[in-house]
Protein backbone atom coordinates (compact mmCIF):
# COMPACT_ATOMS: atom_id res chain seq x y z
CA UNK A 1 0.00 0.00 0.00
CA UNK A 2 1.52 3.05 -0.87
CA UNK A 3 1.00 6.37 1.44
CA UNK A 4 1.30 9.16 -0.35
CA UNK A 5 1.80 11.17 3.07
CA UNK A 6 4.64 9.19 3.99
CA UNK A 7 8.28 10.61 2.93
CA UNK A 8 9.91 7.35 2.10
CA UNK A 9 7.18 6.42 0.02
CA UNK A 10 6.46 9.39 -2.06
CA UNK A 11 8.49 10.07 -5.54
CA UNK A 12 11.60 12.14 -5.26
CA UNK A 13 10.83 15.61 -6.22
CA UNK A 14 12.75 17.08 -9.26
CA UNK A 15 16.31 18.61 -8.05
CA UNK A 16 15.91 22.11 -8.13
CA UNK A 17 19.22 24.58 -9.04
CA UNK A 18 19.90 28.09 -8.31
CA UNK A 19 22.29 29.71 -10.40
CA UNK A 20 22.96 33.27 -11.27
CA UNK A 21 21.40 34.02 -14.93
CA UNK A 22 23.27 37.25 -17.34
CA UNK A 23 22.23 38.29 -20.06
CA UNK A 24 25.59 37.22 -22.12
CA UNK A 25 24.60 33.46 -21.10
CA UNK A 26 20.94 34.16 -22.63
CA UNK A 27 23.00 34.93 -25.66
CA UNK A 28 25.81 32.66 -25.18
CA UNK A 29 23.28 29.61 -24.88
CA UNK A 30 20.85 30.70 -27.22
CA UNK A 31 18.27 30.31 -24.25
CA UNK A 32 14.23 30.87 -25.43
CA UNK A 33 11.41 31.28 -22.88
CA UNK A 34 7.87 30.74 -22.69
CA UNK A 35 5.10 31.80 -20.90
CA UNK A 36 3.12 28.76 -20.40
CA UNK A 37 -0.85 29.16 -20.80
CA UNK A 38 -1.77 28.81 -17.09
CA UNK A 39 0.00 32.18 -16.58
CA UNK A 40 -1.96 35.31 -16.86
CA UNK A 41 -0.83 37.61 -19.55
CA UNK A 42 1.03 40.93 -18.73
CA UNK A 43 -0.43 43.12 -15.81
CA UNK A 44 2.23 45.26 -14.23
CA UNK A 45 1.14 48.78 -13.80
CA UNK A 46 3.17 51.93 -13.66
CA UNK A 47 3.63 51.05 -9.64
CA UNK A 48 5.56 47.75 -10.21
CA UNK A 49 7.41 49.18 -13.23
CA UNK A 50 8.41 52.75 -11.56
CA UNK A 51 9.83 50.33 -8.48
CA UNK A 52 11.60 47.89 -10.76
CA UNK A 53 13.43 50.70 -12.85
CA UNK A 54 14.15 53.05 -9.49
CA UNK A 55 16.08 49.71 -8.40
CA UNK A 56 17.97 49.40 -11.25
CA UNK A 57 18.85 53.21 -11.99
CA UNK A 58 19.64 53.66 -8.05
CA UNK A 59 22.08 50.16 -8.57
CA UNK A 60 23.55 51.46 -11.79
CA UNK A 61 23.94 54.59 -9.98
CA UNK A 62 25.42 54.10 -6.23
CA UNK A 63 26.71 50.72 -6.84
CA UNK A 64 27.27 49.80 -10.64
CA UNK A 65 30.54 48.19 -9.93
CA UNK A 66 28.92 45.21 -8.53
CA UNK A 67 26.39 42.63 -9.77
CA UNK A 68 22.72 43.51 -9.27
CA UNK A 69 20.25 40.94 -7.98
CA UNK A 70 17.13 41.61 -9.82
CA UNK A 71 14.79 38.74 -8.32
CA UNK A 72 13.67 35.09 -8.86
CA UNK A 73 12.65 33.95 -11.89
CA UNK A 74 11.54 30.43 -11.39
CA UNK A 75 12.16 28.48 -14.91
CA UNK A 76 11.54 24.89 -16.06
CA UNK A 77 12.71 23.56 -19.36
CA UNK A 78 10.25 22.07 -21.60
CA UNK A 79 9.79 18.92 -24.45
CA UNK A 80 10.73 21.51 -26.84
CA UNK A 81 13.75 22.95 -25.22
CA UNK A 82 12.54 26.23 -24.51
CA UNK A 83 12.42 27.34 -20.94
CA UNK A 84 8.92 28.06 -19.30
CA UNK A 85 8.89 31.04 -16.97
CA UNK A 86 6.81 29.24 -13.87
CA UNK A 87 7.34 32.85 -11.62
CA UNK A 88 8.75 35.80 -12.42
CA UNK A 89 6.84 36.33 -15.83
CA UNK A 90 5.74 39.77 -14.71
CA UNK A 91 9.48 40.97 -14.10
CA UNK A 92 10.95 39.21 -16.80
CA UNK A 93 8.46 40.84 -19.52
CA UNK A 94 8.54 43.99 -18.02
CA UNK A 95 12.97 43.53 -18.24
CA UNK A 96 12.28 42.14 -21.79
CA UNK A 97 10.06 45.27 -22.89
CA UNK A 98 12.95 47.48 -21.19
CA UNK A 99 15.37 45.96 -23.50
CA UNK A 100 13.26 46.60 -26.73
CA UNK A 101 12.71 50.51 -25.28
CA UNK A 102 16.36 51.00 -24.94
CA UNK A 103 17.98 48.97 -28.10
CA UNK A 104 21.07 49.24 -29.14
CA UNK A 105 23.56 46.31 -27.74
CA UNK A 106 20.53 44.30 -26.34
CA UNK A 107 18.74 42.89 -29.29
CA UNK A 108 20.92 39.95 -29.22
CA UNK A 109 18.90 39.62 -25.91
CA UNK A 110 15.82 40.35 -27.08
CA UNK A 111 15.94 38.03 -30.17
CA UNK A 112 17.24 34.73 -31.49
CA UNK A 113 17.21 35.52 -34.74
CA UNK A 114 14.31 37.09 -36.31
CA UNK A 115 12.17 35.40 -33.21
CA UNK A 116 11.49 36.82 -29.96
CA UNK A 117 13.08 34.66 -26.70
CA UNK A 118 10.14 35.48 -25.32
CA UNK A 119 6.94 33.93 -26.10
CA UNK A 120 3.56 33.47 -24.82
CA UNK A 121 2.02 29.81 -25.14
CA UNK A 122 -1.32 29.55 -27.75
CA UNK A 123 -1.75 33.64 -27.26
CA UNK A 124 -0.28 33.93 -30.84
CA UNK A 125 -1.35 38.03 -30.75
CA UNK A 126 0.82 38.34 -28.11
CA UNK A 127 3.60 37.06 -29.75
CA UNK A 128 3.21 39.05 -33.14
CA UNK A 129 3.27 42.44 -30.28
CA UNK A 130 6.48 41.22 -29.35
CA UNK A 131 7.82 40.97 -32.94
CA UNK A 132 6.10 43.92 -33.92
CA UNK A 133 4.79 46.53 -31.68
CA UNK A 134 2.69 48.13 -34.55
CA UNK A 135 1.33 44.93 -35.28
CA UNK A 136 -1.95 45.96 -32.70
CA UNK A 137 -3.25 48.18 -34.94
CA UNK A 138 -4.27 44.97 -36.67
CA UNK A 139 -5.53 42.89 -33.80
CA UNK A 140 -9.44 42.57 -32.74
CA UNK A 141 -10.48 44.41 -29.83
CA UNK A 142 -10.55 41.72 -27.25
CA UNK A 143 -7.06 41.47 -28.27
CA UNK A 144 -5.63 44.91 -28.04
CA UNK A 145 -7.36 45.07 -24.43
CA UNK A 146 -5.38 42.18 -23.57
CA UNK A 147 -2.32 43.74 -24.39
CA UNK A 148 -3.53 47.29 -23.32
CA UNK A 149 -0.76 46.85 -19.86
CA UNK A 150 1.90 45.68 -22.28
CA UNK A 151 1.41 48.83 -24.24
CA UNK A 152 1.25 51.14 -21.36
CA UNK A 153 4.31 49.85 -19.62
CA UNK A 154 6.29 50.33 -22.98
CA UNK A 155 5.34 54.15 -23.13
CA UNK A 156 5.68 53.99 -19.18
CA UNK A 157 9.55 53.50 -19.82
CA UNK A 158 10.02 55.30 -22.72
CA UNK A 159 8.99 58.00 -20.42
CA UNK A 160 10.67 57.38 -17.59
CA UNK A 161 13.67 57.17 -19.80
CA UNK A 162 13.24 60.44 -21.41
CA UNK A 163 12.56 62.39 -17.65
CA UNK A 164 16.37 60.46 -16.64
CA UNK A 165 18.10 62.54 -19.02
CA UNK A 166 15.81 65.85 -18.03
CA UNK A 167 18.98 67.99 -16.65
CA UNK A 168 16.28 68.61 -14.06
CA UNK A 169 16.97 64.94 -12.76
CA UNK A 170 19.32 64.27 -10.08
CA UNK A 171 22.63 62.83 -11.29
CA UNK A 172 20.13 62.02 -14.98
CA UNK A 173 23.30 62.60 -16.61
CA UNK A 174 25.56 59.31 -15.08
CA UNK A 175 22.76 56.69 -16.56
CA UNK A 176 24.00 57.88 -20.20
CA UNK A 177 27.62 56.63 -19.48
Amino acid sequence: MNDSTNPSTRPAPQDIQSYELRLAKIVSEELQFSVPIYQRLYVWGAEQIGVLLDDLVAAYLYDKDNSYYLGGIMLSKNKQGTYDVIDGQQRFTTLWLLARVIKGGLNSFLYKGTQPRLNFAVREFANQYLRYAASVEKMTEKEQKELQPMREAEQFIKNYLKDLKDPKKQKAEDFDE
